[in-house]
């Protein structure tokens, strides 16, 4: 999901790949899986970009609310709150 959510916010592969400190090959791939275990196309290829296709658009809402979920879940195991990733409060 955090791949497909900073694709659709990068507009891109290589963007996304830059933000996320990963390798490109494996963006194209993680999205590829993902089409393949919703079947449905989630972006238009548009030149060497990548538009949200009506269903990627569906998706990205949702997708952002998993990843706070699962980010609030961590911080309730680890006894920590973060607030966008950069300060932690609870001892």
């Amino acid at each position: 999901m955090e791949y497909f959510v900073t694709v659709a916010d990068n507009g891109g592969v290589n963007r996304a790949a830059a933000a996320l400190r990963v390798a490109q090959p494996s963006l194209p791939q993680a999205v590829r899986n993902l089409e393949k275990d919703l079947s449905t196309k989630l972006f238009h290829r548009v030149g060497r970009g990548l538009v949200p296709a009506p269903a990627g658009e569906a998706l990205v809402g949702p997708a952002r609310q998993i990843l706070r979920d699962v980010d609030a879940m961590r911080c309730a195991r680890s006894g920590t709150w973060s607030v966008a990733g950069s300060t932690s409060m609870g001892d």
